[in-house]
């Protein structure tokens, strides 16, 4: 059984160690809308591999979903993606095992008005 210990918060059972995520890199529509879609399949392998509940997986995945959507729009609505994906972040903050997807989304989050 794996144990993850970030301060005071520890979880017990399995921890989902996600794909390198460099959001650094990123510095256009497709590369965000990219993330935005790896950040999804990740959500969804999290949930398979039992380190984040299917329900809160799947409503975060609808999160991401529209915001991908907004996002391929002829003219995306920052302040929407933005919402979005605070809003996906916002179900998973309180799960620990998938603590570097909160992190990710948290920040591509804040990226979201200087990259589009």
């Amino acid at each position: 059984m794996a144990i993850f210990n970030q301060g005071k918060m520890v979880a017990h059972g399995p921890v989902y160690q996600a794909d390198t995520i460099n959001i650094g890199t990123i510095s256009g529509v497709q590369d965000t809308l990219a993330l935005m879609q790896q950040l999804r399949l990740q959500l969804e392998q999290a949930a398979k591999g039992g380190a984040l509940d299917a329900y809160k997986s799947k409503a975060a995945q609808i999160q991401l979903d529209e915001a991908i959507s907004v996002a391929q729009s002829s003219e995306p609505d920052k302040n929407m993606i933005h919402d979005k994906l605070e809003a996906a972040a916002n179900i998973i903050k309180d799960t620990v095992s998938v603590a570097n997807l909160f992190g990710a989304l948290t920040k591509l989050a804040g990226l979201v008005s200087a990259i589009l």
